[in-house]
Parts: C-alpha cells; structure tokens; sequence
C-alpha cells in the first residue's frame, strides 16, 4: 500500500511545451508538506429519455491536469519556479517580472509499490501558474504553488540516465526573522503579510484532442494583504488607502544560517485598510494591496536572494 511518507516528487524542465523529460534528466527533488500532481476528467452523461429508468451511456471528457503544492518557504529551494512563475531570469541574484515561458516534467514516485504496480507518475507540459506565501505571527513562513499540466503516463521504471537532486538541508524561514519596511520606513507594528503571484494560465482544448494546448497565459498580478496593529505608524497607513498614494512595501526573509530573501514591491495601492475591532483586545488593521509596473524598477515585484558570508 502506497504511503505519503514513501513519495518522491522531482521535477525536470522541458525542452519544448509538453515534449516530456529529456534525455538523461536531472531531476530536482522536492521538499513538500502536502499536495501533487493530479488528471480530472469531466463526466459527460447521455440523458436519453428512456421507457425502462436506464441510463443510456457515459462519456469522460478532455484531460484536465493540474497540481497544488504546500510547503514551508527555505532559501534556495523554489527559486527556478519563482522564476517561471514571474517569467523573469535570474541576474546576479535578482529576479523581476519577464516574459519566458517555462514548462517542466513533475515526476511522483511511489516507493512502496511494486514496479508491476507503476510506480512512476510523469505528468507532462507542467507550468506553474500561481504562488501564494503568508507570513503570520509566530509561525513558519508558508507557501503554495498551484499549476497546470497537459498530460500524465505511468510508467515500470525510470527514465533511462535519470539522476535525482539531493533534498534541500535549507531551514524553513520564519515570522521572528521577518522585517518590514513601507515607503522605506521600517514598520514594528506587523502581525502578518500575505503574497500572492497570479499569472492567469487558462487551459485551451479544440476539436479531436484531449489534452490542453499551450495554456493562455494572462497579465501578472500581484497583490496580498498587510495586517498591522492600530498604534502609532498606522495612520500613515490608512491615510495612503484613503488618499489613494502609491507605496513601496519590503519583506525580507532570513534563515538561521543568515541566507536573505527579499521581495520589494516598489509600487502598490492600498485598497482597504480601516480598524476592525474584535473586542476587548488589541485592534487590528487589515491593509489589502495590489501592485503594478513602476518605471524606476521596470517590474511590478523584484526578488532579491543574498546568500550568507
């Protein structure tokens, strides 16, 4: 019987949208809490009236792959898929919104199964479409990563030459060492910060096929949530929601070992940000945000990882 604790998840970039591993592949392996690769199919119903209560027939209809991934954030372990998402290529450890498209092969392997038993899920034309990271006090730094695939095989045994990355030793990131700054000022008043990265692919499906084409993909948004105490610093806040001003928010992120994330969004609306008082205890001010293109930047988020000395 198959167990969670016996799954490997690896992941391999294509040459081309949907051509499958490469020869000899070098798998990354990944580090996830919970969550894979998945293949859905529609039900599609013949609901032909008959005399006699039957059914007539049932269909399936095109393949719909897709996946979601949970994970605690660790410095190094997601940058090649941060940097599908954006779009953008990393340059001396920066990475901004881009246009490159990026597809992978996700491989999950069963370790308990027989090989007669096909072990080897491979699911093609993998494209990471959406990333979500929340920062909440006393906690673990969380993220997700959800996407789209176009087909899935199984398979007895490897791909031939294939060779599977170490897991990352990375500690996971947490609220105590986060640091926040907004319009360049830092801000002590914090209880957590969501992100989210949406590049919108959509599946397209046409006649005599049952796999997605290259999926569409949309404008890059860029958008989360600030929650701060109502204390002093705060007004300032919500008189940039109310007066519509442009903002810069900062989160930096470091490790135990002093390795640095930072993600810098250099231009962003509040869209709310009023006190909401849950009682007797400490109010809070919940401050929603999106971001667009700054200028200066040329990018609506920048990325920047600082490894330690």
């Amino acid at each position: 019987m198959a167990t969670g604790a016996a799954r490997r998840l690896a992941v391999v970039a294509e040459a081309t949208y949907g051509a499958g591993a490469p020869a000899t592949p070098v798998f990354d392996t990944l580090l996830v809490r919970s969550g894979g690769p998945k293949l859905d199919m529609d039900t599609l119903e013949d609901d032909t009236i008959r005399s006699d209560f039957q059914r007539t027939g049932v269909r399936t209809g095109v393949r719909k792959g897709s996946f979601a991934l949970s994970t605690w954030m660790r410095y190094g372990a997601y940058d090649n898929y941060l940097q599908a998402l954006l779009g953008g290529t990393w340059t001396t450890n920066v990475l901004k919104t881009g246009t490159t498209r990026r597809s992978f092969v996700m491989e999950e392997f069963y370790g308990d199964l027989n090989n007669s038993d096909k072990p080897y899920h491979r699911y093609s034309g993998v494209e990471f479409s959406k990333f979500a990271m929340s920062v909440a006090n006393n906690q673990l730094v969380s993220a997700s990563f959800d996407g789209l695939c176009k087909d899935m095989a199984r398979d007895t045994v490897i791909v031939t030459g294939a060779t599977y990355g170490a897991l990352s030793t990375q500690e996971a990131m947490a609220f105590k060492d986060a640091a926040f700054t907004v319009g360049g000022s830092s801000i002590g008043i914090v209880t957590s910060m969501s992100l989210a990265i949406d590049r919108q692919l959509q599946q397209r499906f046409t006649a005599n096929g049952v796999t997605t084409l290259q999926p569409d993909s949309r404008v890059v948004k860029v958008n989360g949530t600030l929650e701060v105490w109502l204390d002093t610093g705060t007004g300032a806040l919500i008189d940039a929601f109310m007066s519509e001003t442009e903002k810069a928010l900062a989160l930096t992120l470091t490790d135990p070992t002093n390795d640095v994330l930072s993600f810098v969004i250099p231009a962003l609306k509040f869209t709310s940000g009023m006190p909401d008082v849950k009682g007797d205890t400490s109010v809070p001010v919940s401050l929603n945000f999106e971001a667009y293109f700054d200028a200066v930047s040329s990018s609506q988020l920048t990325i920047t990882r600082t490894p330690h000395a």
